[in-house]
């Protein structure tokens, strides 16, 4: 399965073990590379001058409609470091913070359109600034994977596509629906004109999740210490949802309103009652769930290449 982009989960808990590793030995740093390409808002810098060349137009063309979306975003200029590897395998790129420096770590040998909505997605995380702290960790990658689809939308039906199934999963043990046939073909599933019913579902594991109400609240350690299969997958797709229904617009304010009052983080029955939804009656998510499974998405689903039907899909995050 392509790598996904790496959840703020992972990117806060990046942050924090960072913090800890300096205490005993020292910091990461910056990753050396021989090539370095300049671009309006910034520097991409890679082992083969080629990779850096071609990610440095991909930037040019997403990082202005990315930048325009966050009000109050940082102003700091970009370092993209192309890499062969990253810490953890099913990462697609990673936003690193150290005392000394800040930089944006992604795969050198990707070119695909998911590819590209990790480089939006990252941009997001590298640029939300002082204006957005009171964000919730959850929330905070929800807003990125919602931008990353509104700068990069070819990518958008597939992880939207799982993030509904992750969803239907969790509120009513998966998802039905009608779609094409499945066969395979050399190159991986193909898609026929014969029409099916499917259900599906994803690995998940609801009974060993925190309750809904309080769930997108979860700070960053309380989410590290969360073990259950799938229980990263589900806030993503709870924050998804929730971030679509508030707006970004909205999510500035309830920060502005957060610190005002002393919050730390915007308090979860905000994040709620803001997205006009209620954790105790989960009619309004179901219908989020069917809103975001159509045809692009149940066919990007249908055509991932490790698809068993009538077993659990693995979505990993």
């Amino acid at each position: 399965m392509p790598r996904r982009p790496v959840s703020s989960v992972s990117r806060r808990l990046l942050a924090l073990l960072l913090a800890l590793a300096g205490a005993s030995c020292a910091a990461p740093r910056p990753p050396s590379l021989d090539h370095a390409v300049e671009t309006s808002w910034g520097v991409v810098r890679a082992a083969r001058r080629d990779d850096a060349v071609e990610i440095a137009l991909v930037v040019e063309r997403i990082a202005p409609q990315v930048a325009a979306a966050i009000d109050g975003r940082r102003e700091s200029a970009l370092d993209i470091r192309l890499v062969e590897a990253l810490p953890n395998q099913r990462w697609g790129g990673a936003t690193i913070t150290t005392e000394e420096a800040r930089w944006i770590e992604l795969l050198a040998d990707r070119r695909d359109a998911a590819a590209r909505a990790i480089l939006a997605h990252e941009l997001v995380h590298f640029w939300l600034g002082p204006a957005w702290a009171e964000l919730p960790p959850a929330i905070e990658e929800g807003l990125a994977i919602h931008l990353a689809h509104k700068a990069v939308p070819e990518a958008a039906p597939r992880e939207r596509g799982e993030l509904a199934l992750v969803l239907g999963t969790l509120l009513e043990g998966g998802v039905s629906f009608e779609g094409p046939g499945v066969a395979r073909g050399p190159a991986g599933p193909i898609l026929t004109s014969s029409r099916v019913r499917y259900t599906m579902r994803a690995r998940i594991d609801a009974q060993a999740l925190p309750p809904l109400a309080s769930i997108l609240a979860l700070d960053t350690n309380e989410i590290a210490r969360l073990r259950a299969p799938g229980a990263r997958a589900v806030l993503d797709a709870l924050a998804y949802v929730a971030v679509g229904r508030i707006g970004v617009g909205r999510l500035r304010q309830l920060c502005e309103q957060a610190r005002v009052l002393g919050h730390a983080r915007i308090p979860a029955e905000w994040i709620w009652t803001s997205a006009r939804l209620d954790p105790r009656e989960t009619v309004s998510l179901e219908r989020e769930v069917r809103a975001m499974l159509g045809t692009a998405e149940i066919r990007a689903l249908l055509l991932r290449g490790d698809l068993k039907l009538g077993a659990p899909l693995d979505v990993a995050r």
